[in-house]
């Protein structure tokens, strides 16, 4: 740019800056060309992001069409769902069922008796809590633990199946009660209480009793006081609430006349009378279940009032869920069945049943209808093939030409945007193998392609007919599948690397089956010869399983004398426990005489399966259960071929590899055992993929999201769009540059022309005075 002291065309009369521009306007026409490319490439590129992401709601809604659940979509119709509720489970069959809700399961809950707060002294020592038959757990209470408040969160941090809460029953005379919860439901879920505390009062599980009487309204003029007799015993098994009137008006002394007092627990009623005091008075006639009354010397007041609360440490009983299935009209006899929880699985075939109430004489039985839901599934084959259209309309506006307004699409000619197009419509017509049912295309459903390359449904009685009469091979021609003719290889997926098999099938070749990591102990004397008694010196394991390092499991301390006892205590601190407890760890024995050794066996296959010992802990049983010099054998994960081709073993999980000609990506579930395998082929399998499946491989190969065919292609046009703006910078640099030196060849063309000027100005008066002298000198003469 010029300087501060430059004034264009001062000299030369010329618009310098004007001409300079015009210099580098001429200049920057193929800077122009390369921005008109920019913004063409920025334009492709949002209309492939466009494509992109509606292909990826195509591929989505493919996706869930390619899924075997999709065909398995059920009605269930329940005719009053304020006693149950369903949902499918399983494969649903269509039918109608009567149902009977008997009876809910229930978890037992039981209370102790009453205590003056939350810190009351309970004692110290062993409280031992089992749930059913699972194995003890022992509580040691000492001087930081040693409340009721201290025994309830000792019992909810204990994992025993257990939750422990106070409760204040809100009488003024030690209302605050332990109550213990089952957290599983059912008659075997019963709570087993064991205390064992000293030096305080311990809770008391099993002793119904009666609460210290409690006044109401009571007179100021009442100088009597009323107490339990001395041979009250509570006989019932209800918690309720006797509360007594006192009849009359005035003032009554005791000793002076009858003085009658009513009585009512609220279902049964009756009338004592005290004639003395100090003198024990018992209820009469039903309801009154064991309690005595004593009245001390003084007054009663007619009108006054007291209660008396009856409590029962069974606050509610473990119990079955029971329905009934069919009916009994015509002299049916209905099926009988339990369960341990209201959620119910199987009493009507692939259906789970939430029990919420019992069915009674108004409505004395459900009905409860299946059938599958054909009309979810042509929804959703016809949603797919509505989005399908609507991809292909958006992807032909962009690559059109329209004739009559001489306007082209944005993408007109792209050839990648046209092969994506062209490979999207071929899969309309393909034709899947492996069916022999004639139902091998979308034509064969009734689904055709209309000239303008869109689908639809143009024999909707074909399509129907087949949801109705063909489903399973419907469900062939949409989907991935595997007919395999040994039950225990089975599909998991494949990839859109996985070929569909010749008719003949791929052999499936096992050379080494997947097996569990166990934990084998050495031999130690039968429990039921030598008994095994464990104390604080010999109760601690801690073992690893599958890498995951359990807590220190803690066993009840007692003599076992039977392999059974032996591993149901180990099973049940095992399963106890929070880091493995739900890692399915099974603890065995194999008994060999007068010896024998336990196992402990992970749940899981392969070669990451594997459990062990953890050496080092204090009060160690691994001596004592013969553990500490155990082996541990690690799982081993299935191994073999499939169609001859290399394939990976993970757990009972056979792979194709990755480069495999024709089964790269294809998933089996082997649960073959060392004793099934044969010479030759273990399983034969037939593999094909639906019309579904495959669009969902093409799709998944366009919009990958970095090696998609979209993704590489924006991924091209991006780089030559930074290359492009790296060359534009670059001229914008020579052109500033450029500019600068015109500038500066104008400014030194000024500057001569100014000295041009000054020069020619001077000669003129130079040339001026001679001429004048000469002038002047002629004339003298």
């Amino acid at each position: 740019m010029p300087g501060v002291n430059f004034i264009e065309g001062i000299n030369s009369n010329l618009n310098t800056t004007e001409i300079i521009e015009a210099i580098i306007g001429a200049e920057r026409g193929h800077v122009n060309l390369m921005e008109e490319q920019q913004a063409q490439r920025t334009n492709q590129m949002t209309v492939y992001n466009s494509v992109s992401a509606m292909l990826l709601g195509l591929k989505a809604k493919m996706s869930a069409l390619s899924n075997p659940a999709s065909f398995q979509q059920t009605k269930i119709d329940v005719s009053d769902t304020s006693y149950a509720s369903a949902a499918s489970s399983g494969e649903v069959v269509s039918g109608s069922y009567r149902i009977a809700i008997n009876q809910l399961a229930k978890n037992h809950q039981i209370a102790s008796q009453g205590f003056s707060d939350e810190a009351s002294d309970i004692g110290t020592g062993d409280f031992k809590i089992s749930l059913g038959d699972n194995s003890v757990t022992t509580i040691t209470l000492d001087s930081t633990n040693n409340t009721l408040e201290g025994l309830k969160d000792a019992i909810n941090n204990s994992g025993a199946g257990i939750s422990a809460s106070i409760i204040s029953d809100g009488t003024s005379s030690d209302p605050y009660r332990l109550l213990l919860t089952a957290k599983e439901s059912g008659s075997s879920n019963q709570i087993n209480v064991t205390s064992e505390l000293t030096g305080g009062t311990a809770p008391d599980f099993s002793t119904s009793s009666f609460d210290v009487p409690e006044t109401l309204n009571w007179s100021a003029n009442s100088t009597s006081s009323v107490s339990l007799g001395a041979t009250t015993a509570y006989d019932g098994s209800t918690n309720k609430t006797y509360t007594f009137t006192v009849r009359g008006t005035g003032t009554q002394t005791i000793g002076s006349g009858d003085i009658e007092i009513d009585w009512t627990d609220g279902t049964n009623s009756g009338t004592v009378t005290v004639s003395s005091a100090s003198t024990e008075i018992a209820l009469e006639g039903d309801g009154s279940n064991g309690l005595s009354l004593s009245f001390s010397a003084g007054d009663l007041v007619g009108g006054n009032t007291f209660q008396v609360q009856a409590f029962s440490p069974l606050v509610q009983a473990a119990q079955d869920a029971v329905v009934s299935v069919g009916s009994s009209d015509g002299g049916g006899s209905p099926i009988v069945v339990t369960s341990s929880t209201n959620t119910v699985d199987n009493v009507v075939p692939g259906v789970t049943l939430n029990l919420k109430k019992v069915t009674d004489s108004e409505v004395p039985e459900i009905l409860i209808s299946t059938d599958l839901d054909t009309s979810a599934i042509r929804s959703q084959i016809e949603d797919v093939i509505s989005q399908y259209n609507e991809v292909m309309t958006r992807i032909d506006s962009y690559l059109e030409y329209n004739e009559e307004t001489e306007e082209a699409g944005a993408m007109l000619g792209d050839t990648a945007l046209l092969s994506i197009n062209s490979r999207l419509s071929s899969l309309s017509t393909i034709t899947v193998d492996g069916l022999d049912s004639g139902m091998r295309m979308l034509a064969d459903i009734g689904i055709r392609t209309s000239s303008l390359g869109k689908l639809s449904v143009v024999d909707s009685g074909a399509l129907q007919d087949a949801l109705d009469n063909n489903l399973d091979d419907l469900l062939k021609l949409f989907t991935s599948w595997v007919d395999s003719d040994n039950p225990k290889v089975t599909y998991m997926s494949s990839t859109g690397a996985t070929k569909a098999s010749p008719d003949d099938g791929y052999e499936v070749n096992i050379t080494q089956v997947a097996t569990r990591g166990y934990l084998q102990g050495t031999a130690i004397s039968d429990p039921s010869d030598a008994p095994i008694t464990i104390n604080d010196s010999n109760d601690t394991l801690k073992i690893k399983v599958n890498a995951m390092v359990s807590d220190e499991i803690v066993l009840e301390h007692k003599t076992y004398s039977s392999w059974n006892e032996l591993v149901t205590e180990i099973q049940g601190k095992i399963d106890a426990d929070e880091k493995i407890g739900d890692m399915g760890v099974e603890v065995s024995f194999s008994d060999t005489g007068n010896t024998g050794v336990l196992k402990l066996e992970s749940a899981s296959y392969g070669s990451g399966s594997k459990v062990e010992i953890q050496a080092g802990i204090a009060n160690s049983a691994f001596i004592t259960l013969g553990l500490a010099q155990a082996k541990s054998i690690a799982g081993e994960d299935v191994a073999g071929t499939i169609n001859g081709e290399e394939a990976k073993g993970s757990g009972q999980i056979l792979s194709g590899v990755s480069g495999n000609a024709t089964t790269e990506g294809l998933k089996l579930k082997v649960e073959l055992e060392a004793a099934d395998l044969v010479e030759g082929a273990d399983a034969s399998i037939v593999f094909s993929k639906g019309i579904a499946s495959q669009f969902d491989d093409l799709l998944d190969t366009l919009t990958k999201s970095t090696e998609g065919v979209i993704a590489r292609r924006v991924s091209a046009i991006q780089s030559q769009i930074d290359y492009t703006t790296s060359r534009i910078e670059d001229e914008e640099d020579r052109l500033a540059i450029r500019k600068e030196a015109l500038f500066a060849q104008y400014i030194e063309m000024e500057s001569l022309i100014g000295d041009y000027n000054a020069t020619g100005q001077w000669l003129d008066t130079q040339l001026a005075q001679l001429s004048a002298n000469w002038s002047g000198g002629k004339s003298g003469s």
